[in-house]
């Protein structure tokens, strides 16, 4: 998915400097990041096909399914900071409207719960299947 098609209004300039920070989010993956992507690369969960680090807009999506429309976030502890709260729910709320289904998994639940997080990450899937 570009830019362009989505409702969001970007320059190409900006959009480049996405992109080119998406690609050094790729390079250094947090912890929470790297365990959730080495069960998801490779159609691994449900044979879907994962990105990681992808551009929407002006924002970078922590994977995204393209054929579901699904955005998948990891929250580390700066997520429960207020000012993060509100700027995560405003961002979550963006991706929204524009027909993306967004869940949200704590880097806390990864390291303890990953198959949880698959399911809920699967429950979230099927729903998109289904709708």
């Amino acid at each position: 998915m570009s830019y362009r098609s989505t409702n969001f209004r970007m320059t190409e300039e900006r959009w480049s400097e996405t992109v080119a920070f998406a690609r050094q989010l790729r390079r250094f993956p947090t912890g929470g990041e790297a365990d959730l992507w080495n069960a998801l690369h490779a159609r691994k969960l449900a044979g879907v096909r994962f990105r990681r680090q992808h551009p929407i807009g002006p924002y970078i999506a922590d994977f995204y399914a393209p054929q579901f429309r699904l955005v998948v976030e990891v929250d580390g502890p700066v997520h429960e900071r207020e000012d993060c709260r509100v700027r995560d729910a405003a961002r979550q709320a963006a991706l929204e409207d524009n027909g993306l289904l967004v869940v949200r998994v704590r880097t806390a639940e990864l390291e303890t719960d990953l198959e949880g997080c698959l399911r809920k990450i699967q429950l979230a899937l099927g729903e998109r299947w289904f709708a």
